[in-house]
């Protein structure tokens, strides 16, 4: 799903118009971007949990050159699934 697919079902789901949505659909993003930038995590019940992750610098093979590389550490952004979200797609895939 894309985000304009997004935006085209909280249209339909809530009434509201198609730039209306669109708009809300931004904001709503813009917002869990500011709070992921600040270190805080964005929970939305029943949907999951975005939260950030420090990965710390590691060594790796690159099998091209043969070589033993650096990856620099990192700031991750990871998602966990709510129970009520894991149990809705495991049902559905079967």
């Amino acid at each position: 799903m894309t985000k304009q697919e997004l935006s085209q079902v909280l249209s339909e789901k809530t009434g509201l118009s198609n730039s209306e949505s669109k708009e809300l659909l931004k904001a709503s993003i813009e917002a869990i971007a500011a709070h992921l930038v600040r270190g805080d995590s964005v929970i939305i019940r029943n949907f999951g949990t975005f939260a950030t992750a420090l990965k710390a610098e590691r060594q790796f093979f690159n099998p091209i050159s043969k070589a033993l590389m650096r990856a620099p550490k990192k700031i991750a952004i990871t998602f966990h699934a709510a129970k009520l979200l894991a149990e809705r797609v495991s049902k559905g895939a079967n």
